[in-house]
C-alpha cells in the first residue's frame, strides 16, 4: 500500500519564516534559483498530512535564534553561497503589557476596567 509521497516545497531566502509539511525533510538543495531553496518531504497521501511547521533560511555566518532546529544545508551559485534551513518553534504572538492582566468576566465599572489593564 502506497500511503505515502515525497512532496516538494520552495522557500525563499528573503529573511521571513515559511510554512512546509512537517514530515520527515529527505533533501534540502537550490534546484533552479540561488535565491530558493527547495525541501523534499515524506508526507501521508491521504490529505490529513502533518502539521506543518515553520521554516527560515539562514545564510552562514548570520544570527540564528537559539532554539533553530537546523534541517538541511543547500548550495547555491556554484558553491559560492550556502544556505542553511532551520524548523523555527511556533510561538504564538503576546502583546506586552496586556496579556498578561486578568480581566474579569464582566466589568461593572469602566474606571476599574482602565486601572486593571493599565500598564
Amino acid at each position: 500500500m502506497t500511503d505515502r509521497a515525497v512532496l516538494k516545497w520552495d522557500v525563499r531566502v528573503d529573511d521571513r519564516t515559511h510554512r512546509i509539511g512537517g514530515g520527515q525533510v529527505v533533501h534540502v538543495a537550490c534546484q533552479h534559483y540561488d535565491d530558493v531553496v527547495t525541501v523534499w518531504t515524506i508526507e501521508p497521501r491521504n490529505g490529513a498530512g502533518l502539521p506543518k511547521r515553520t521554516v527560515q533560511v539562514y545564510g552562514t555566518g548570520h544570527p540564528l535564534p537559539f532554539f533553530a532546529e537546523h534541517l538541511g544545508t543547500a548550495l547555491a551559485a556554484n558553491g559560492h553561497l550556502v544556505w542553511h534551513l532551520f524548523a523555527l518553534p511556533e510561538i504564538e504572538p503576546k502583546l506586552p503589557g496586556v496579556d498578561d492582566v486578568e480581566l474579569p468576566e464582566t466589568l461593572t465599572d469602566t474606571a476599574d476596567a482602565t486601572t486593571r489593564i493599565a500598564p
